[in-house]
C-alpha cells in the first residue's frame, strides 16, 4: 500500500474531514479538499476564499461562511445529527455542471 491508499484508507473511515490549507493563496486547491471528496468524506475547508468558483460548494462545508470556529462547529455538529443534510452533501458533485 503506497502512502496514497494509506491516507486515503484512513480518510474514508470518518464522515467529515478537516481540509485546512498551509496558507490562503487565491487560486490555490490542494488534495485537502480532493482526497475527501474522492471517498465520500465531507471536506470542512478553509483556504482559498474562491474555491467555490472551480468545487462546487455544495460538497464540502467552506470554514469562510462563519464568524468563528464554534460556529463552524456547531454547523458540523448539525450535518452530522441530520441524515438529510448530510447525504446532501455527499449527493453533490464535487465539481460545477
Amino acid at each position: 500500500m503506497n502512502r496514497y491508499e494509506h491516507k486515503i484508507g484512513w480518510i474514508r473511515n470518518y464522515r467529515f474531514n478537516i481540509a485546512f490549507e498551509n496558507r490562503l493563496c487565491p487560486g490555490w486547491t490542494t488534495e485537502k479538499l480532493v482526497d475527501p471528496l474522492h471517498v465520500h468524506t465531507i471536506p470542512i475547508h478553509w483556504g482559498d476564499p474562491r474555491v467555490g468558483e472551480f468545487f462546487n460548494p455544495e460538497s464540502f462545508i467552506s470554514a469562510h461562511d462563519f464568524r468563528s470556529l464554534d460556529e463552524l462547529a456547531d454547523y458540523v455538529l448539525h450535518v452530522d445529527k441530520t441524515p438529510e443534510l448530510y447525504a446532501r452533501y455527499l449527493r453533490a458533485s464535487p465539481f460545477h455542471g
